[in-house]
């Protein structure tokens, strides 16, 4: 890859101390699509344009006139993506370097499949060099159009050994896309629930209906049943405890014997002690029968610590990360608690829903409008994708920053996070990590983040966050301000509600894979109301 060209004089090449990191492309892609206006006709452009849908995985880049530079030629990308140029020597996307990586993030992250550039008659050699190499990177559709002459002296010009074909019909671009526009969320206009009950779930739903009119316990019970039957699913697709084999570490499970609160490193040395002290063969009959661990539920004296806990949170966390109240993430975790007792599993949380910290409760709501409203206030992944965790996770500053790469699941939708006040302090054991699920509009930013700085060659325990945060939240609070949101008061970590939770085998399952509640895909009551 070349440097700055003539046209990117004064550009700088990289904002970042570190250098980038090199790949090789392994990937069949298509050949480049190179439409001939010969007449220059004001409506194939505006047919392409309109054609222009990131949603659908295909933007539309008509390039800043007068600009010929690559550095330009990644803005006007990264503005067909819906993304702000506004301040990108803050954010540190001004270089040539880091305004392509940002681009190849965002277009791997939203999956774009399909990249249209207007007027690449006009294209530096810098500029056509940098777009085949996303299209090698990202594998996308590239679509080349010039006006008013030949396709022929733009051919000259593409890096050589690269695969084109030549067309004279529109009509051939816009048909050669495979995906389907999908169907676009609704505008969130959720309303408030009314009070609710401050009791635990055995009473909960009986105490709703007794103090609630008729109108009001049907809208709470909605929202109230939508968790029952996910947790119904969760628990039907849980495996049964199997028997403990030769292989399994028990230490892993004589860290349940611990009391709960100690540090990562506390719970180590418990548990070595234990190691050191007895046989393997004492430490399974010991794990086996103060938890009952590899043991079937129909076989032991319950009840019986439920041994994941971090599958727990998962599962919680996620149900609740578009909750878009206070009330409707009570109502989602009762009936959550009801489906699981339902299976024999009685998970115990805060006392104190009604003031507790975390998930759902503190922090704010990330729907796609708002999502939308970040990229489009921003162009760093990495800035988009910190304002983004400080909006649905609360956690002050000095945690974002820690976060590291590794933290973030493959798909984007979850996080794992150590359980004390120090996010990369979880070593390889899930006993000593907590799960805090991704909303599902924020996924595509966090995924963009760490795709950015892997290119910028990122190790995983690499902070994901940090560069957006800045110091003294300094680049955080210049997002939100740009994105016109505000920051909610942060929480700490150790003290969000889902990182205390329990559970409990108290008795057999008493719902059957046939029940309705199974089946069903509930939708979300404060999204489409009934």
């Amino acid at each position: 890859m070349t440097g700055a060209s003539d046209a990117d004089a004064g550009v700088p090449v990289d904002d970042w101390d570190d250098p980038p990191v090199g790949y090789t492309a392994d990937r069949l892609v298509p050949p480049v699509m190179i439409v001939s206006d010969h007449t220059d006709d004001a409506a194939v452009t505006r047919v392409l344009l309109e054609f222009s849908d990131p949603v659908a995985g295909r933007i539309t880049v008509h390039p800043t006139p007068a600009t010929t530079g690559a550095a330009p030629l990644a803005h006007d990308l990264l503005a067909a993506l819906g993304c702000a140029v506004a301040r990108p020597s803050q954010e540190r996307v001004s270089g040539v370097i880091p305004s392509w990586q940002a681009v190849k993030a965002w277009v791997t992250a939203l999956h774009i499949d399909q990249v249209i550039v207007l007027r690449a008659h006009r294209l530096s050699a810098a500029g056509l060099e940098r777009l085949v190499d996303l299209r090698l990177y990202a594998g996308i559709r590239l679509v080349l159009v010039i006006h008013g002459e030949g396709p022929y002296r733009l051919v000259r010009r593409l890096p050589a050994g690269t695969a084109h074909q030549v067309i004279r019909d529109v009509g051939e671009v816009i048909g050669s896309t495979s995906r389907t526009k999908p169907a676009r969320a609704a505008p969130d206009s959720p309303t408030e629930l009314p009070p609710i009950p401050d009791d635990e779930v055995t009473g909960f739903r009986a105490e709703a209906y007794r103090s609630l009119a008729a109108a009001e316990f049907a809208r709470v019970d909605a929202v109230y049943t939508t968790g029952m039957a996910a947790a119904c699913r969760w628990m039907h697709a849980m495996p049964d405890p199997g028997p403990i084999t030769a292989d399994e570490e028990p230490a892993e499970y004589l860290r349940s014997l611990l009391p709960i609160g100690l540090s990562a490193n506390e719970t180590k040395l418990g548990t070595q002690l234990l190691v050191n002290g007895y046989s393997a063969h004492d430490l399974r009959t010991l794990a086996a029968g103060l938890l009952c661990v590899g043991r079937r539920r129909d076989q032991v004296r319950l009840p019986q610590r439920f041994d994941d806990t971090f599958e727990l949170q998962r599962f919680l966390t996620e149900l609740v990360s578009d909750s878009p109240t206070r009330r409707h993430t009570i109502m989602l975790l009762r009936g959550a608690q009801a489906g699981c007792l339902l299976h024999g599993l009685l998970i115990e949380l805060p006392r104190d829903l009604f003031t507790a910290a975390g998930p759902g409760l503190t922090g704010a709501p990330v729907t796609q409008s708002v999502i939308a409203r970040i990229r489009s206030g921003t162009a760093s992944p990495v800035h988009a994708a910190a304002l983004a965790t400080a909006l649905f996770t609360g956690f002050p500053t000095a945690y974002l920053s820690q976060i590291p790469t590794g933290a973030l699941s493959d798909d984007g939708a979850l996080l794992a996070l150590g359980t004390d006040s120090a996010p990369r302090k979880w070593g390889d054991s899930a006993r000593t990590r907590h799960a805090f699920a991704v909303p599902e509009p924020a996924r595509a930013l966090l995924v963009a983040a760490r795709t950015f700085l892997q290119l910028r060659g990122g190790a995983p325990d690499r902070a994901l966050l940090s560069a957006g945060v800045g110091a003294a939240a300094r680049h955080l609070n210049g997002t939100a301000a740009a994105c016109g949101t505000a920051l909610p008061p942060p929480a700490p970590a150790d003290r969000h509600w889902h990182i205390t939770i329990q559970g409990w085998w108290v008795g057999p399952s008493l719902h059957r894979e046939t029940d309705w509640t199974v089946k069903t895909r509930w939708p979300q009551p404060w999204v489409n109301p009934q």
